[in-house]
């Protein structure tokens, strides 16, 4: 199924509401049926395996950060690489630092 991104429907919509958003927001993934979304609101937290947590900022700190598409385009499909690859813990691609460097070289 050939999606808005190429691969996560909802992911361009999604990244509006962050980058427009001024305190606690979240952009997530599902990996089973490869849709994006944006949660404006404080964590939440989603009891399935496939929902990955792609970007997300707080109230305080980083409350101004934002993100273009091909760089959460390329964060997306590592993340979802390595959750597929089984190499690593959902914790560990819920941190964004493994992937820092392609959401700052764009």
């Amino acid at each position: 199924m050939k999606t808005e991104t190429g691969q996560f429907n909802g992911l361009s919509e999604a990244r509006k509401q962050f980058n427009a958003f001024q305190g606690y927001a979240a952009i997530h993934i599902d990996t089973d049926d490869m849709t994006a979304w944006c949660d404006v609101q404080e964590a939440v937290n989603y009891h399935s395996e496939g929902i990955l947590t792609l970007v997300a900022k707080d109230g305080m700190q980083g409350r101004d950060d934002t993100y273009n598409l091909g760089a959460l385009e390329k964060v997306a499909q590592a993340k979802h690489n390595d959750f597929n690859g089984g190499d690593y813990e959902k914790w560990q691609i819920d941190d964004n630092y493994r992937y820092s460097k392609l959401l700052w070289e764009n």
